[in-house]
């Protein structure tokens, strides 16, 4: 059986104990991982851990009675468990991995992954007879936004502030102004800058770029963005300051099965067994309006009737120009 995320993490300290025939007691080895590598776990759970790596490591780590205590260790000086060959499905598995990120090639980060992507293909002599693409990513399509992904991944890397020079969406006008970057966030096939700019965290999108060069300010971390939980209650990049709202959504029947499968948000509800009616708790923005636009007749809105009035008043707008147009059109 596959070792967890965890357990991997402590079976690496582990081998990194036992090499060059170190041997230790249980009581040492839980002292050490606690010390060395800030993991803390119960003498059970560690014994189990040197269960598995006797198993893994076809016995060779082994226990000995030394006078009345009891020494784990490798049974050679030169053997560790991390360090060893490459099984075939292992090397199988990680030709499939490189073709998977060579489908990212535009990413930051992408010259460092090549230079070591290319070495396990010159060790391992990786081969795709049928040249078959097997997995594809929706990638960003700015390539002027895709421009600015690398220098704007170093100084998140390096905390360093930035001046950006951008066109605003919203107000149509260039700004430019000092940024403390945070993260790189895609959504719906774009990626977009988050950071705080004076006092306020922003979202940039990246093809409104038109210059970035480091600032002389000092960058600014502030308590109130976790990447982690930032957008936890939002569809896509746009925080507002508002509160969570219960959004009550009425579905057709045809949507029912489709929004099932694919939720709008972590919260989604269905409050009918049917399904026809749903509950999300998030906070009203934008890219909620989009989605519930591209449904069309599939999603009524029901509660909050801010949310409901704004989404027909587009639907009046957009009725009124479909008409326009058809009397255009009939009378020519």
């Amino acid at each position: 059986m596959p070792a967890t995320k965890e357990q991997l993490r402590r079976l690496m300290e582990l081998d990194k104990f036992f090499q060059k025939g170190q041997k230790w007691k249980v009581n040492e080895l839980l002292q050490k991982l606690s010390n060395e590598a800030d993991i803390h776990i119960s003498e059970r759970t560690l014994k189990y851990d040197l269960a598995y790596l006797i198993t893994e490591s076809h016995g060779e780590l082994e226990s000995r009675k030394i006078g009345r205590e009891w020494l784990w260790g490798y049974k050679g000086l030169n053997y560790s468990h991390f360090k060893k060959s490459l099984l075939l499905n292992e090397v199988k598995d990680l030709a499939k991995m490189i073709g998977t990120f060579k489908e990212w090639g535009d990413l930051p980060f992408w010259e460092e992954i090549e230079v070591m992507l290319n070495q396990f293909e010159t060790r391992f002599s990786f081969e795709n007879q049928t040249n078959r693409m097997l997995i594809d990513f929706q990638k960003p399509v700015s390539k002027n936004g895709n421009l600015w992904l690398k220098p704007l991944y170093e100084a998140i890397d390096k905390q360093q502030t930035i001046q950006v020079s951008y066109f605003s969406l919203r107000t149509k006008k260039k700004i430019i102004g000092d940024i403390s970057p945070y993260l790189l966030k895609e959504y719906n096939n774009r990626w977009w800058l988050i950071g705080l700019f004076g006092t306020k965290i922003v979202n940039i999108a990246l093809e409104t770029i038109e210059d970035v060069q480091i600032s002389g300010l000092p960058f600014i971390q502030t308590e109130s963005f976790d990447p982690k939980t930032y957008f936890e209650n939002v569809l896509g990049v746009t925080v507002n300051q508002e509160k969570v709202e219960t959004i009550r959504l009425k579905v057709a029947i045809e949507s029912v099965e489709y929004l099932r499968s694919k939720p709008i948000h972590h919260s989604q509800k269905e409050t009918k067994e049917d399904g026809t009616e749903l509950i999300l708790q998030v906070v009203p923005n934008t890219e909620l309006e989009h989605i519930i636009l591209q449904y069309g007749f599939g999603i009524e809105v029901l509660e909050p009737p801010t949310l409901r009035k704004k989404i027909a008043k587009t639907l009046r707008l957009a009725l009124a120009l479909y008409e326009s147009n058809l009397k255009s059109f009939m009378r020519h």
